[in-house]
């Protein structure tokens, strides 16, 4: 499914969920199928999906603070290595977090890890809505 947005320089760009869209995360090239116009989405069902407050990071990746901050919810820790995103999500008690990270892919990609309490990665089920969910924003 390629979904048609309008960035605010009214250049159209296409975004394909179905290449960003894994069993159990979310990535690709940036900016081409992953963006700032996806991460605001995945905030805003996160923020919708989850009850309570939400952690979210990075990697040292070039584009992901721009990413994070377009994921706009929660606790931002900023930069970390993803086992201690995880540590900080059980420690803090959240009711789950966002990890911005293509993991170990190349760097011109990124994507997100998605968790519950306790650091419970998301399902394929709840990705899979997650990816309903974005196609229906267009």
């Amino acid at each position: 499914v390629a979904i048609k947005f309008k960035k605010q320089s009214r250049k159209i760009f296409i975004m394909d969920i179905n290449t960003a869209f894994h069993p159990f995360d979310i990535r690709g090239d940036y900016p081409a199928v992953v963006d700032e116009q996806m991460a605001s989405l995945i905030g805003q069902y996160v923020r919708s999906y989850l009850d309570g407050e939400i952690i979210i990071a990075s990697d040292n990746r070039e584009s992901s603070p721009k990413l994070r901050a377009a994921l706009h919810i929660g606790i931002d820790l900023g930069e970390l290595p993803t086992p201690l995103f995880y540590y900080a999500v059980c420690k803090l008690k959240a009711a789950g977090g966002i990890m911005v990270t293509a993991s170990h892919v190349y760097a011109s990609q990124n994507g997100f890890k998605l968790v519950h309490a306790n650091a419970l990665p998301f399902n394929e089920g709840e990705i899979l809505e997650l990816k309903n969910y974005v196609s229906k924003q267009h």
